[in-house]
């Protein structure tokens, strides 16, 4: 699984873009090698968008933590 850290992390940026594009962010957890969210999110926003800015925002961080952060 994600290492709780890194879910920490990742939650709280999950957090920010949520907010940045006016939606909520309901939880958050980790598999071996993904995340799940539940967002609320309004009915005119993309779904496509919010995927996107939230893969956009989080992958750089796992790819800074490494390999280390499953385990």
């Amino acid at each position: 699984m994600l290492r709780d850290l890194a879910i920490a992390d990742l939650r709280q940026i999950f957090c920010e873009v949520c907010a940045d594009l006016g939606a909520t962010l309901v939880t958050c957890n980790g598999e071996d090698d993904h995340s799940h969210q539940l967002v609320e999110y309004p009915s005119s926003l993309a779904l496509s968008w919010l995927v996107k800015n939230l893969k956009g925002r989080s992958s750089p961080l796992l790819r800074e933590y490494g390999p280390e952060v499953y385990g």
